[in-house]
């Protein structure tokens, strides 16, 4: 039986801003990064309107249960969208900029990563394309944009056995 993929979802929003220790101090370093500029702002696909200056919003976009000759096979290739949200405010300097840091950040950490998220046993992450930038107009008389940039991750990962009851 194949784990959710909106579990794993889960459990990387929690591990990027978790406090567990990766022994590798550039990875240690981005996540105290991120856990500082974007705090636990990490969405499932959609970011909210209430949201602060930074945010950061993660969506499947693809994947699929890998199969050899007579079965499935034991792992699983998920493609998601890590996608950081900046907010045109008066209250921030240069968000753009501080979502870049984020970006850069998430790359560090998830880039060629292998080991634990949460309870998952990650067995690769790769990026899929170089980050893309999407500005989006503002909808009112504010005159505030937001921008987003979007990493898109393949994430390979074992799959999670369900005993038999």
């Amino acid at each position: 039986m194949v784990a959710s993929p909106v579990i794993f979802e889960q459990e990387l929003a929690a591990w990027i801003v978790s406090t567990t220790a990766l022994s590798d101090a550039t990875r240690d370093d981005a996540k105290e990064q991120i856990r500082i500029l974007v705090g636990g702002a990490i969405y499932n696909a959609r970011r909210p309107r209430s949201t602060g200056p930074l945010a950061i919003t993660i969506e499947r976009i693809g994947g699929e249960p890998n199969y050899h000759l007579t079965n499935q096979a034991t792992t699983v290739s998920l493609i998601l969208d890590v996608s950081v949200w900046a907010k045109d405010t008066q209250q921030t300097k240069s968000p753009t900029l501080q979502a870049l840091k984020v970006v850069d950040y998430l790359r560090r950490l998830l880039s060629a990563y292998r080991g634990s998220i949460g309870n998952v046993t990650v067995l690769q992450v790769e990026i899929e394309n170089e980050p893309f930038e999407d500005a989006i107009e503002p909808r009112d008389a504010s005159d505030k944009w937001l921008f987003r940039y979007v990493i898109p991750f393949q994430f390979w990962y074992q799959l999670a056995t369900i005993p038999a009851v």
